[in-house]
């Protein structure tokens, strides 16, 4: 007697429970990707938002910056406008006393006998138109602004005498340039 032992419903029931516990672990391990899938992308939605806000500080710092550089482009506008005008201010100022020195100069170095008709000053040449009585006083003129601190290069661009009116009076046309002494100069820097 032989015993007949049957393995196919045995073996079946085996692979069915192997391909049961094949699709729960491909669930399970779907169902688990999907929710890696869903954690990662959350994560780096939240580092995309979190990149964002931090280039829109970024961009909100630099826009300030950005202002405040045209600000100080402003302010550096500003301060140049007001350092010339203190320039100015400061050459007006030093250039006051000048012409008042000039007069001196010319007061003291003017001889007898010699009377002016005209002073015209452009920039740092002073033209003269007088009369003296006679050609001696012109020249003494020429020597005494030479000699002068303030007036330099005196030029005689013309000299005539005047007969029609019987006098022995010369009308003379004369240059000079304006120079200040060094001790003026250098005060009026510091």
């Amino acid at each position: 007697m032989s015993i007949q032992i049957n393995l196919l419903p045995w073996r079946e029931a085996l692979r069915l429970q192997k391909n049961r516990s094949f699709f729960v672990q491909l669930g399970l391990g779907l169902v688990l990707g999907a929710i890696l899938v869903l954690i990662w992308g959350y994560f780096l939605n939240r580092q995309l938002i979190y990149q964002e806000s931090r280039n829109q500080y970024l961009s909100s710092f630099v826009n300030q910056l950005d202002y405040q550089l045209a600000e100080i482009k402003g302010l550096e506008i500003r301060r140049q406008q007001i350092i010339d005008r203190i320039s100015l201010i400061e050459e007006l100022q030093n250039n006051r006393q000048i012409a008042v020195r000039i007069f001196d100069q010319i007061v003291y170095s003017t001889p007898e006998g010699v009377f002016y008709k005209r002073l015209i000053r452009s920039g740092n040449l002073l033209s003269m138109a007088g009369v003296g009585e006679n050609s001696d006083q012109i020249s003494d003129l020429m020597r005494r602004l030479e000699a002068s601190k303030w007036l330099n290069s005196p030029t005689l661009d013309l000299i005539e005498s005047n007969s029609e009116t019987g006098s022995k009076r010369s009308a003379f046309n004369l240059s000079v340039y304006i120079d200040r002494p060094e001790y003026v100069v250098s005060s009026a820097g510091g």
